[in-house]
Order: C-alpha cells, then structure tokens, then sequence
C-alpha cells in the first residue's frame, strides 16, 4: 500500500509499506518521496484540500516488481508534485521466500523444476535466475553460481555458451545382462566440454515393456547431485553440483539407469524407452539443447553393427567416434570361434590405416561384451603426433566380422 504522511518535523510525503503471504503484520514502512515544503491550499473550501489520487500496480511484465505512485508537497512552498516509484517484493533467487538466499532456494527450485510444487506467479519470476523465460537446470547452475558470490542476483546469463564452451552430444547405450537375463543398465551418455555445470534429460518409456530402477550417478558425473521424478511413463533428471563444479571435459556415463524387461523380447526389439531431451547448463546459467544422436534402445542387437564416423571431417581437439554394436547370440560363424570368451565378450580389433596401406595408429585390441560401444580416435598416430591431412581408412574385426570406414582429416 501507499500513502501520505506529514506531521510537526516533516512535509507531506510518500510512504509504503506491504507484508509477504507469511507476515502476521504489515511490515514497518519507508520513504517513497519525503516532502520538500509546506502546504497550504483550499481552493476557497475552507479546508486544506490533499490526497486525490494514489495507486499501485503490479508490473505486468514482471510479477517481482510493484510500481506506485502518489503526490507529495512539493517546492516551492503550496505546490504539489507527483512521484511514481518501483520495488522489488523478493530478491531475485529467494525462492522459497525467506528473506535470504540460500541452498533451500536452490531446493525449492528443484522442486519447481520437477513439477512437485506449482509457484505462483511472483515465484516463478524470482526462480528465473538467468532470465531466459524458461525454468530448468541452467536457473540451478545460476542460482548456486549467485548463492557462491560468482555473480549478482541481477545476473543477466548470455542464451549462448562463451567463447571455448563446446557444446557436445548425447546418447543412449546399453550395458550387457546383469544377473539375471532381463535385467539392462541404461545409460544417459554425452560429451561434455568446459563448464559444463548441469544436465536436465529427459527419458519417455512404455511401463508394459520395462520397470526403471532407482537412478545412479555415472562416472562423468562423480560427486554431483542427482535429482529426478517419475511420472510412470516418464523419466525427468537434473545432474548438477551445489558447489558450483563443472563436470570434466570428454566422453562418458552421466546416469545408469537400471531396467528389467517385462515379458519377452525378441532380439533387437525396441526397449520401449526414448530420450527426448537432454540440456546442458554452463557456469553462469546459459542453456543449450545437446544433440540427440542415439536416442532409442534395442535389448540387444541381432548382428554386428558399425556406423559410420562422427563427425567427419574430424574436429581438431575433438577427434571422431564410431558406434559398434555386438550381438549377444553369436553362432561359431559370427564369434570367430576362439575369439570369444566364455564370459561372453568377442576380441576387437581396430586400426587406422593410411592410404598407402600403412597402419598408424592401433585404436582397440580388447574383448568388449555384447551391446553398444563407441570407439574414438583423436587424429594422431601411435607416438601421440597429429597425422597430416587426408583420407584415412579404419579397420575393425570382431571375431569373423570386419568392417572398414573412410575418416578424413581437414586441413589446419
């Protein structure tokens, strides 16, 4: 509310006052515009006439902020002014509405985030901490970066990454058999550059097909936080570190997600699980969509499969992957007889070849078990130096099975 005030030390100015949804009491006021002289006017009423008109509003484009105005005794003396003013009912990040700005924001965010609670109007405004209009992992990496001192609560984050932030890709892979034959390891996969601080995924899934487990941090993402909902048919996770670490560059697990199968399948059936969405969130809260480039899941594949390279050309720093799959029933004209183990797992071999025929570089002589894989080559050769531009050839036998794929190397 606002209103006029004088009395025996001061002029007619403009105060406010107001209480939050949890104030048992309005709270003390303050000076919108403290009065300059005095007043004295009737109009020939016989009366000092004063207080036509006040008003206050709540900006309708942003619901934290309240304008009001009034008028105040103005200079010189018998003249009046009018005076608009604007505050800001919370603190930008005080979520949970407090009067500070602490991790219960960040887990009231979360809360919000995850659709276990639905903020009003107000809140939802003060839970945008990096103002793009949209509430997900990037306003969790900025409200810890602003709880840290890292940046204001006015922070503005850029919609794009800064210079030297890579935005990488995500996938789907699946781990063999666990003990028993309808249990699966899903996994949440991505490339991750610099300052990556956060990941929001999130995974649709059919539950007459399979049963999700409780979700576990994968080794990429070590030491984060994990948070996630189940909707029943729908997965929804945020990864992200209250002490405002970025997860390490480079390629990996960032979630396991045990499955068990329900009812049968056939070989290389769908698994009725589809990543939909995966968001990377950079220091400062800028927010950007990976690319999607494995999204669904087969139990296990019928036969060998190797795609081919991504991305190619190569990307100097970055290199380019292969997806190998190996089925889980081999006959002795797949497994390449010895070349199995009994564990199940086939002998691979891979190796990069230049067009002379000469092998530079050994990239994999490993028993891999059957599923998905990725192999990856960073461009230089087997003493660690960058080959030169050109076209190469890789080479890969899995037991019986070979396969060769053409890789290029731009120029520098």
């Amino acid at each position: 509310m606002v209103y006029n005030q004088s009395c025996l030390d001061s002029y007619i100015d403009i105060r406010y006052t107001g209480r939050r949804p949890s104030d048992s009491e309005l709270r003390p006021s303050a000076t919108l515009k403290a009065g300059e002289a005095n007043y004295v006017k009737d109009f020939d009423s016989g009366r000092n006439r004063w207080g036509d008109y006040s008003g206050v509003a709540i900006d309708p484009a942003n619901p934290t902020r309240t304008w009001m105005y009034s008028e105040y005794a103005s200079s010189p003396a018998n003249t009046w002014g009018t005076w608009f003013g604007e505050i800001i009912a919370r603190d930008q990040g005080d979520v949970n509405d407090d009067g500070d700005v602490n991790v219960g924001d960040v887990v009231a965010l979360v809360d919000i985030i995850l659709e276990r609670v639905t903020p009003d109007p107000v809140t939802a405004a003060i839970s945008d901490c990096n103002r793009d209009n949209a509430l997900d992992i990037g306003d969790v990496v900025c409200q810890v970066d602003v709880i840290l001192g890292g940046s204001s609560s006015t922070l503005v984050a850029s919609l794009t990454p800064a210079a030297g932030q890579r935005v990488g890709a995500a996938r789907l892979g699946l781990e063999s058999s666990g003990s028993a034959p309808e249990e699966r390891t899903v996994l949440l996969e991505a490339e991750v550059g610099s300052g990556v601080a956060g990941v929001q995924a999130r995974l649709a899934y059919d539950p007459g097909r399979v049963r999700l487990g409780t979700p576990e941090l994968g080794p990429r993402a070590t030491g984060f936080n994990l948070v996630y909902r189940d909707d029943g048919d729908e997965l929804v996770l945020l990864v992200y570190d209250a002490s405002g670490q970025a997860l390490a560059g480079g390629d990996g697990a960032i979630v396991k997600l045990p499955v068990r199968l329900v009812g049968s399948f056939r070989q290389d059936e769908d698994l009725g699980l589809e990543l939909r969405e995966v968001l990377f969130a950079f220091k400062g809260g800028a927010v950007v969509p990976a690319k999607l480039v494995r999204s669904n899941l087969t139990t296990l594949p019928l036969e060998f499969r190797l795609s081919n390279a991504y991305p190619n050309p190569l990307v100097t720093g970055r290199g380019t992957k292969l997806d190998l799959e190996i089925p889980e029933a081999l006959g002795p004209e797949l497994s390449g007889g010895s070349s199995r183990q009994a564990s199940g797992a086939v002998r691979v071999v891979a190796d990069v070849y230049n067009v002379r025929g000469q092998r530079i570089r050994r990239l994999m002589d490993i028993y891999l078990m059957p599923g998905s894989h990725t192999l990856e080559w960073d461009g230089r050769n087997d003493r660690g130096e960058s080959v030169g531009t050109g076209l190469y050839v890789l080479r890969l036998q899995a037991g019986s099975f070979g396969a060769t794929r053409k890789l290029i190397v731009p120029g520098r």
